[in-house]
């Protein structure tokens, strides 16, 4: 991910090898999306946010980033690119291509590499800055496109840090003290005038940090260790005039200093506890650190370089460790990731803060994303900041107290789906713990996420209607969301003190249940979300899953060792029972109205009941499964089973003729969730084994026979009764 200097243009390359292009001043526009060839292995925006340079497949391209503007392909040069660099004016690009030459025996080859230089107004005429012997780590340009440094590996040798200049073959810089050079991203930097070259270096052991090495290139054999060690998770703080901010080997303060021996440190000191992460203004003038002790927990401090000693710590805030800690480069905004820890392991609860310099005791939170951060990025002048995680991007103004932006949808894997009954909208959950929203009448719209739950969301249900989502995070809270709406905040439900771990929710989404790890079933009623869940029953039975139909009149629970027990939740009647012929009933399922209901069998059975005819408590037995089931459901009509196996495989099933409809779908996800059916069996939705959703539009009821179809909708009437008596809807149509 790359951001341009003023925040206005922000890029980031996708796992499946596409480009993404926003302009932060209109989040809510979907972002240009760039199909680049092959998978993108490094990528540079110019300051301005005109330029794209980016690498992949040995290939290497330059994209103007106005709407207009097609891309062009670097060429000229010999071999496949690696790595590319660009200038901040945009104006040069630097491209590193690596080589195998074979050698006269096996394991006997030789690396070498070369650099290329082109003017982005002549990307087909490039100049050979060097080739020589070692392979390209890193690269790195001057703001003004007349130096290049890079960190060269070489196979029996320590790293090697090498800048060339215009004009210059290229100069080696020298490294003493035994110091190894770190091959890890951003560890390079290269001053605007190309004068000065930075890396950091691992340092000895029993360090807190890792080491800077500095080179004024005039002085290649002369390298400087800084005083003081750098943050291991974070790039090296330098400034525009080339001062380093390291803190104290003893974490007990901070060095701010100057690349020269004649340049006498200054010490930052007068916080409370030992330094963590730090954070440099561009211009030097503005420091930040975090301390985290037992005691006082995680603060943050902000030093006026003018006044060493006499730092500011901000307040007003409630989080725990902080992660991660951005300065904007004006210093006038310090942004903090912090996570809540419980038993030492981090959960999802994030929460992230933003401080104007000039109010340190008033942040504001900014909210309104889902699931993990893993990195966080503030525009120079502190009005813009962006986070993201694995899967989604997110953006927030700090002029304003809106909610984080999302960036054009989710782009990861999905574990679980929900569909209304008219097949329209989807819900589904990520793999990060998220929960998003698709219309699926408009498919080219990126899908919206339900916000307000800071925990991982582990397993959600959709009312029929669309109306009402719910689910429960990984603490066993149960949240509920507006499903038209999934911008505004969901809501956690209260009044139980166990951890839920299973829900359903009626057609007209005004019944919620919920079953805990003992065997008790919850009850809320969602039009009065203020009021505590009431018991609805205890069983001595442990439950593996929980369905309802008739609109929460009808409630059905697989168990453990009593099969799946049958009630009305309202009338507290005794449940009744239903059992197949052998294993256990892991999934159930209940028409809209109540009367069928489905199970899905330890062995791989797929049973059906009449729970409104007699009392018969043995099903109808559907075959065809060799793996145990992990989903099953049935069409709003009754017309329809899906059912889907722990080996991927999904199966539709007519209810009238008791068999087997249309082929077998195969590479399905094998957990919870995986399938969704509408109302009338038109559209099936799925997912995948690697997390991609698949959408089926049929448009009949499988074609089904005339006959077939009549005799459905003939079979519960007293003529069918009086004249065919017992006979099947198939019996009947093929005699």
């Amino acid at each position: 991910m790359a951001m341009a200097a003023d925040g206005r243009t922000l890029a980031g390359a996708l796992d499946d090898g596409r480009i993404a292009l926003w302009n932060t001043a209109d989040p809510d526009r979907t972002g240009r999306s760039l199909s680049a060839q092959y998978p993108v292995y490094s990528l540079a925006l110019s300051g301005d946010g005109t330029i794209l340079a980016t690498s992949g497949g040995g290939v290497g391209w330059l994209w103007p980033t106005a709407a207009s503007g097609r891309p062009r392909a670097l060429t000229g040069h010999e071999g496949g690119i690696s790595e590319v660099a660009m200038s901040a004016d945009g104006t040069t690009v630097i491209a590193a291509v690596n080589i195998q030459i074979p050698g006269p025996a096996p394991g006997e080859d030789r690396d070498r590499f070369s650099l290329w230089a082109w003017t982005a107004t002549a990307p087909a005429v490039p100049r050979r800055l060097t080739e020589q012997p070692g392979t390209v780590d890193q690269i790195k340009v001057s703001a003004d496109g007349k130096a290049v440094t890079g960190i060269i590996r070489h196979s029996s040798k320590n790293n090697e840090v090498w800048v060339w200049r215009t004009g210059d073959p290229g100069t080696k810089l020298r490294l003493s003290g035994g110091h190894r050079i770190s091959s890890l991203r951003d560890d390079l930097f290269i001053s605007a005038n190309g004068a000065t070259v930075a890396v950091r270096a691992d340092n000895q052991p029993g360090s807190r940090g890792d080491a800077v090495v500095v080179w004024t290139v005039d002085e290649p054999g002369k390298p400087r260790r800084m005083a003081g060690d750098v943050d291991l998770r974070s790039a090296i703080s330098i400034s525009t005039d080339s001062k380093i901010l390291t803190r104290t080997p003893d974490g007990t303060g901070l060095l701010l200093q100057g690349i020269t021996k004649a340049d006498t440190p200054l010490r930052l000191t007068g916080q409370q506890g030992i330094i963590d992460q730090i954070a440099l203004s561009d211009d030097g003038s503005t420091a930040a650190a975090t301390t985290n002790d037992r005691g006082s927990g995680s603060q943050v401090w902000l030093w006026d370089t003018a006044a060493p000693s006499r730092p500011q710590r901000l307040s007003g805030y409630v989080g725990g460790t902080i992660e991660q800690i951005l300065l904007s480069g004006a210093g006038r905004g310090i942004d903090v990731l912090t996570a809540a820890e419980e038993s030492g392991q981090t959960k999802y609860d994030q929460q992230l803060w933003h401080w104007d310099t000039a109010a340190p005791d008033r942040p504001r939170e900014l909210t309104g994303h889902q699931g993990r951060l893993s990195r966080i990025e503030v525009s120079a002048n502190a009005t813009v900041v962006v986070g993201s995680g694995d899967y989604a991007t997110w953006l927030w103004r700090t002029s304003t107290d809106e909610r984080a932006r999302l960036l054009d949808g989710y782009h990861g894997p999905v574990h679980g789906v929900a569909l209304t009954s008219d097949g329209r909208i989807a819900a589904g959950r990520g793999k990060d713990g998220t929960v998003w929203r698709w219309d699926l009448t408009r498919p080219a719209e990126p899908s919206r996420p339900f916000i307000g739950q800071r925990l991982a969301i582990t397993e959600i249900a959709l009312s029929a209607n669309g109306h009402l989502l719910a689910g429960t995070d990984a603490r066993g809270t149960v949240w509920i969301w507006d499903a038209a709406s999934p911008l505004f905040p969901g809501r956690a439900l209260r009044g139980t003190h166990a951890q839920i771990i299973g829900l359903a929710v009626s057609a007209n989404g005004r019944t919620l249940v919920g079953f805990d790890g003992q065997g008790t079933i919850w009850a809320w009623d969602t039009s009065r979300p203020d009021q505590a869940a009431r018991i609805l029953h205890r069983l001595h039975e442990k439950i593996k899953d929980v369905t309802l139909g008739a609109n929460g009149r009808v409630l059905a629970a697989a168990t453990y060792s009593a099969g799946v027990l049958v009630w009305d939740p309202l009338d507290g009647e005794t449940a009744r029972s239903f059992t197949g012929l052998k294993g256990e009933i892991d999934q159930v399922a209940l028409s809209a109205n109540g009367e069928l209901l489905a199970g899905g069998g330890s062995g791989g059975e797929v049973w059906t009941w009449d729970i409104q005819g007699s009392d018969q408590q043995l099903g109808h037995l559907l075959a065809g499964h060799r793996s145990a089931i992990a989903n099953v459901t049935v069409s709003t009509d009754e017309t329809t089973i899906v059912s889907a196996d722990s080996d991927g495989h999904i199966r539709m099933w007519t209810v009238a003729a008791q068999g087997q409809i249309g082929p077998v779908l195969s590479g399905y996800l094998t957990s919870e969730q995986g399938i969704a059916l509408d109302d009338n069996a038109s559209t099936l939705l799925a997912t995948d084994s690697d997390g991609n959703l698949h959408l089926w539009q049929m448009a009949t009821r499988h074609s089904m026979p005339a006959c077939v179809t009549l005799a459905e909708r003939m079979r519960r009437t007293p003529e069918w009764k009086q004249h065919l008596g017992e006979t099947s809807v198939q019996e009947a149509c093929h005699p």
